[in-house]
């Protein structure tokens, strides 16, 4: 889900093997200017290229790893095939869950879901 008024940056395009990775970042509205011309720099430390870095070697690691069982499920093949998020009648996918979270998960997503609701003024115009 994307935040009205929300502008993306493409910090690096990196591809391995048969993998492309896009790696960009969420700038709210009211952060434009900073971004707009410039990298973000850290004294004398150019952070995009630290975040480029740490990114392509979290993919390298995670490349050596099996999928979870979970990316093999055949619900989630059916729901990421072409076109993704539609069904073959070109109906969206329901943005609800339709199993129970594993206990260890749930954490995440509340945190994901207190996060993206979003009640700063940020994106405001």
């Amino acid at each position: 889900m994307i935040n009205c008024n929300s502008f993306f940056k493409v910090l690096d395009v990196y591809r391995k093997e048969e993998i492309t990775q896009i790696f960009i970042i969420h700038i709210p509205y009211k952060g434009i200017e900073l971004f707009k011309n410039s990298v973000i720099q850290i004294g004398e430390e150019n952070f995009e290229e630290e975040i480029i870095i740490k990114s392509r070697l979290s993919l390298e690691q995670k490349l050596n790893l099996e999928s979870p069982i979970a990316l093999n499920e055949r619900e989630w093949l059916k729901r990421t095939n072409f076109p993704i998020g539609l069904d073959n009648t070109n109906e969206f996918f329901s943005l609800m869950p339709t199993e129970q979270l594993f206990p260890n998960t749930q954490q995440l997503y509340s945190a994901i879901k207190k996060m993206t609701d979003d009640l700063s003024d940020l994106n405001e115009i």
